[in-house]
């Protein structure tokens, strides 16, 4: 609330949690798996150290960059 300067009761501080619990609710078990055994872990490691040459690993997560442009005058505030 106080970083975005969005009021705890905009209409986006109740849309954006809720639109974000639903997704996870929904595709949780289809996308986000975690494997079980260690034969499982292992398959997964062999993938990634084939395909993306990167031994040692046993997944990624991708995000978004976005860039926020500070309000004039805010000093270290952002």
């Amino acid at each position: 609330m106080y970083s975005f300067r969005v009021a705890i009761m905009n209409n986006i501080s109740v849309v954006i949690p809720e639109v974000c619990q639903a997704i996870v609710k929904e595709y949780k078990d289809e996308i986000i798996i975690c494997p079980k055994s260690p034969e499982e872990w292992t398959s997964i490691g062999k993938v990634f150290r084939d395909r993306w040459n990167v031994p040692h690993a046993m997944g990624a997560l991708d995000g978004k960059h976005v860039a926020i442009r500070k309000p004039t005058k805010s000093g270290s505030l952002y």
